[in-house]
C-alpha cells in the first residue's frame, strides 16, 4: 500500500466482546493488574521506546502522530486521509517566517463550539492505538505460556483508556497519584510475577530528536525559558536551563495542589445555568473561552470548559510555559488522562 493509499480511520475499539467502563488510572492500577500491565506496555511501545515491544505497524498510532495532532509539530497527521501537506511546517516558507507565522495551528478546535466534542474522538484515537497493541501483546504472551490462557486476552479487551479525576475531593491534600509522575511503575508479568519498567506517563523521549519548529519560549514576566528546541524529552515543572536535570515533581505537586480547590469550584459552576436559558447560548458560553455571545458577564460567572482545560495544562507543565498551549500534547504525556476525566 502506497502512502498516497494509506489512512488510519478512528472508529475505537471494536471486536471486544462488549461495553467496558473507562477506568480511573488508580482503580486500574490497584484492582485490574492485567489490564494495566498491558496499558503501561502498550504505551511505551506507541512511544517507540528501544526497549519497549516493537509491534507498532501503523504510522498513524504513534504517540508522536497522536500529540502532533493537537498542536505542534505542525505536520499533516500520518492517518489524514487529505494527504495535504501544503499546511506543514517550513522554515523556508513566508507562512511560517514573515514576519509572523500565520498559518495552521493543529486541528484542535479551541475558542470554538466544537472544543468539547472534538477532544471525544482524539481519546478514542489514542484508545484505539494502546487497545489494539495490547491485543497483540496477549495474545503472544497467551501463545507461548498456555497456563494463562484466557487471562491477557480477556484484559486486553476489556482495556479503555483510563482518566484521572483532577476535580476529586482528594486532589487538595494528595495532588497528583504517583503512578502519573513516578518514572518506574511495577506492573504484573507472566506467571503472576513482578516486574519494574519505565513509566510511560512520566514523561516521552523525542524520537528522531527534537521537531524542527519547536521554538524556545520566554516568558516575560519571569524571564524563565523553555527551551524546546533542546530539550530531548518532555518535563513537567522544568528548569530554566537547556539541559535540566528531570522533572520538578515537588513543585508540580505543590502547586496542582494549591490550585485544586479553585479547579473543583470552576467546574461546579459550569452547571449553574438555568432551564429556561436559550440552549445555543449556553452551550456557547458552556463549551469555549471564546464564546461568540460575548456577554462579558457570562465569563465572570461561569467561565468555560475550556477555560478549565486551559489551566490544567498549565498547572501540569508548569509556569515557564504559560505562553505554550501549542505544545500541550506533544509536550504532556498526562494530557490524555485529564482530558479523559
Amino acid at each position: 500500500m502506497s502512502s498516497v493509499e494509506y489512512h488510519y480511520p478512528v472508529i475505537g475499539r471494536k471486536g471486544t466482546g462488549g461495553i467496558f467502563d473507562r477506568l480511573p488510572i488508580q482503580t486500574l492500577e490497584k484492582d485490574h493488574p492485567y489490564q494495566f500491565a498491558l496499558f503501561i506496555l502498550s504505551f511505551n511501545a506507541i512511544q517507540q521506546r528501544s526497549d519497549a515491544p516493537q509491534v507498532v505497524e501503523e504510522p498513524a498510532a504513534t504517540f508522536m502522530e497522536i500529540a502532533s495532532i493537537h498542536g505542534r509539530p505542525y505536520v499533516e497527521w500520518a492517518g489524514d486521509r487529505n494527504k495535504d501537506i501544503s499546511a506543514d511546517y517550513s522554515a523556508n516558507d513566508k507562512k511560517d517566517t514573515n514576519p509572523v507565522p500565520s498559518r495552521f495551528g493543529g486541528y484542535c478546535n479551541h475558542g470554538a463550539v466544537v472544543f468539547p466534542t472534538w477532544h471525544r474522538p482524539y481519546v478514542m484515537l489514542i484508545e484505539q492505538s494502546i487497545g489494539n497493541i495490547a491485543e497483540k501483546l496477549a495474545q503472544d504472551i497467551e501463545a507461548n505460556n498456555p497456563d494463562e490462557n484466557g487471562v491477557w486476552i480477556k484484559a486486553a479487551k476489556e482495556l479503555r483508556f483510563p482518566y484521572w479525576d483532577w476535580a476529586g475531593k482528594d486532589v487538595p491534600e494528595n495532588g497528583l497519584p504517583p503512578v502519573l509522575y513516578e518514572e518506574k511503575v511495577e506492573i504484573m508479568a507472566v506467571g503472576g510475577k513482578k516486574q519494574i519498567i519505565h513509566n510511560p506517563l512520566s514523561y516521552f523521549s523525542y524520537v528522531g530528536g527534537v521537531p524542527s519548529d519547536f521554538s524556545d519560549e520566554k516568558d516575560d514576566s519571569t524571564g524563565q525559558v523553555a527551551y524546546f528546541s533542546k530539550w530531548q524529552r518532555t518535563y513537567h515543572y522544568a528548569s530554566s536551563t537547556p539541559d535540566p536535570e528531570g522533572s520538578h515533581t515537588d513543585l508540580l505537586q505543590k502547586t496542582f495542589k494549591a490550585g485544586a480547590n479553585d479547579l473543583r469550584r470552576r467546574v461546579a459552576q459550569l452547571f449553574t445555568f438555568n432551564d429556561d436559558e436559550n440552549s445555543a447560548i449556553a452551550w456557547d458560553d458552556f463549551s469555549n473561552h471564546t464564546a461568540e455571545s460575548k456577554r462579558d458577564i457570562d465569563f465572570i460567572n461561569r467561565g468555560s470548559l475550556e477555560g478549565v482545560h486551559d489551566t490544567v495544562h498549565i498547572l501540569l507543565v508548569g509556569n515557564t510555559l504559560v505562553p505554550t498551549l501549542k505544545y500541550a500534547y506533544s509536550s504532556d504525556e498526562l494530557g490524555w488522562e485529564w482530558t479523559n476525566g
